[in-house]
């Protein structure tokens, strides 16, 4: 059910072949913990609960240890159990458990490029992985800043040079590609379109949530947004908009299936009410 219905949108653990040859050692119980919560979410037959007092307890018992384990499964695992019970309706545990994952990556410096090409050992795989996990952090802690949660983006200003992810069928058949970097995206942004290279799925989505928390940053700094700042927001949706390439409006691949990491770049910026407005009056 995992692999089915949650990976493809949030692809940043291993693909399943390979973390099942880490479950084995018990080297990820956590996290194979947490997977099998968030796969009871999709399927009526399975008891949810069971499930997510297994993973819940699990983690307690890291949590309550004077030095958390810090390895890259057990912050996967808290990041898992953080969506699946966030959209369990449960926000304040949550919002706890995020917490604690964002923590333990900052620890790892898993924002340091230099950080992940350490701890991977030069495997390019598990530092593929490294990255992704950072990434998805990130999202979600942005997705968490939501103006109805009244939570902070902490990870909105933290200095960080974490290269971008690949995509997906490179991660999944393990021909990880030289990675990109934040800085090389954010230069070929400034070219006209013709001219700019196409980026991963994922890229487009951590671009298109930096682009989201400006907006609701200026939004919570001030009742009524400066008619200059909102020409330099609704600028900057246009350009978001009128640069993806062709591949990236799609939605679906050149197999014609879905690709979801895109869907939920295009959310991300559709999906909140002001750049929501902003575009309804762009079409």
């Amino acid at each position: 059910m995992f692999y089915t219905y949650f990976w493809p949108a949030h692809p940043f653990i291993l693909p399943r072949v390979v973390l099942q040859s880490k479950v084995m050692t018990n080297e990820a119980r956590s996290l194979q913990a947490a997977i099998e919560f968030i796969g009871s979410c999709y399927d009526p037959s399975m008891r949810q609960e069971y499930f997510r007092d297994i993973a819940e307890a699990l983690l307690l018992q890291q949590t309550g240890k004077a030095s958390l384990p810090r390895s890259i499964f057990n912050i996967q695992a808290y990041l898992l159990f953080c969506v699946g019970i966030y959209f369990c309706g449960d926000i304040d545990k949550a919002m706890s458990t995020l917490s604690v994952a964002e923590r333990l990556a900052l620890k790892l410096q898993l924002n340091k490029e230099n950080s992940i090409l350490e701890l991977s050992k030069g495997n390019a795989f598990i530092a593929e992985c490294l990255r992704r996990t950072w990434w998805e952090i990130y999202l979600f802690s942005g997705h968490l800043t939501a103006p109805e949660l009244h939570q902070r983006f902490r990870l909105y200003n933290v200095d960080c040079d974490t290269c971008l992810p690949c995509e997906d069928d490179a991660y999944q058949s393990g021909n990880i590609p030289l990675p990109m970097a934040l800085a090389e995206y954010d230069a070929q942004t400034k070219l006209n379109a013709s001219e700019t290279k196409t980026f991963s799925s994922y890229t487009y989505r951590i671009d298109g949530m930096r682009l989201l928390s400006r907006v609701i940053a200026q939004n919570r700094h001030t009742e009524t947004s400066s008619r200059r700042y909102d020409v330099e927001l609704e600028n900057e949706l246009i350009d978001w908009l009128l640069k993806l390439p062709p591949s990236k409006k799609r939605l679906t691949r050149e197999d014609g299936t879905l690709d979801e990491v895109m869907v939920l770049a295009h959310l991300n910026i559709y999906g909140y009410p002001y750049t929501s407005r902003v575009l309804q009056l762009l079409n």
